[in-house]
């Protein structure tokens, strides 16, 4: 991979293909789950395709000190500008549908659409819906509980077994499907080395993290929300709340994934993606004033 000295920070990435450029923002897990979509032909015959990894984590520079969404965000807007990449399309992941959803309301400029990979926004979600939805509340009482006995089993020493069982919270019945398909392509491997980002600094950074309704209204350009048919059911009402706050919002529902989208089907992700993209035409983005 290449090598960006941006914001502070040396970020690994590879570019694929020609084209309006679109950006990988992988989620705090897995760094390289973003590379079966840099090989499908459905996005890189059409766009230019940027998959790099995100402070903290594989060769990209690493550090103990605190981050941020918005951080990320500005992470992600300078190494655009340092590539020379005019407005890109976003495709975010988990956490880094938080990152894609910060970028555009930091740095409207640099944004055309937005893909959002089932986005890490549980917390600000239910934080938004206490009041009048105890289903929001509950669902992530259960999260945090369930991230609770990662951090337990992290505290033993045991970073695998705390990635196997944050895993286990996020896969639900998929969970040895995706274990195996990790351990396999070596990617667990990798998640381990970079299990200290994740649980020390990246999370953290996610409960910190505010995004409401009014930061929603201020998004005007095209959003496309992936969900796997198998998927935990708050994927569905973090789904549900995004519609309801950016009515602009599509739904493309992948029959055969769960929360591990990049990885469970790439063909199918990335042609429902290039799809989605086709039918953007405007590449201004359009954010109202704060």
């Amino acid at each position: 991979m290449k090598e960006a000295v941006v914001n502070g920070v040396t970020l690994e990435y590879e570019t694929r293909g020609s084209g309006e450029p679109v950006i990988l923002l992988h989620g705090g897990l897995l760094a390289d789950e973003n590379k079966p979509l840099v090989d499908q032909p459905a996005l890189t015959d059409h766009y230019q395709v940027v998959n790099y990894h995100r402070r903290g984590f594989a060769g990209s520079t690493r550090t103990n000190a605190p981050t941020s969404i918005e951080e990320q965000a500005a992470d992600c807007a300078a190494l655009l500008r340092h590539l020379g990449l005019g407005p890109a399309h976003l495709i975010g992941h988990s956490l880094g549908g938080a990152i894609a959803l910060q970028t555009v309301l930091a740095e409207p400029e640099s944004v055309r659409s937005l893909t959002l990979l089932e986005p890490a926004l549980m917390g600000q979600i239910a934080k938004a819906k206490a009041q009048g939805d105890p289903g929001a509340k509950q669902s992530q009482q259960q999260f945090t509980a369930a991230f609770d006995k990662v951090l337990e089993v992290a505290r033993t020493g045991d970073k695998r077994a705390a990635l196997m069982a944050f895993l286990e919270s996020r896969a639900g019945d998929a969970f040895r499907g995706v274990l195996d398909f990790l351990t396999a392509s070596g990617e667990m491997d990798q998640a381990v080395r970079d299990a200290d980002t994740f649980l020390q600094i990246e999370m953290p950074a996610a409960f910190a993290w505010n995004f409401t309704a009014a930061d929603a209204a201020r998004i005007h350009r095209p959003v496309l929300s992936v969900l796997g048919a198998h998927s935990p059911q708050r994927a569905q009402m973090v789904h549900s709340v995004l519609s309801e706050w950016i009515p602009q919002t599509r739904l493309l529902v992948l029959d055969a994934a769960e929360h591990a989208l990049p990885l469970m089907d790439p063909p199918g992700l990335a042609s429902g993606v290039a799809h989605f993209l086709t039918r953007q035409s405007d590449p201004r983005v359009e954010v109202s004033a704060a």
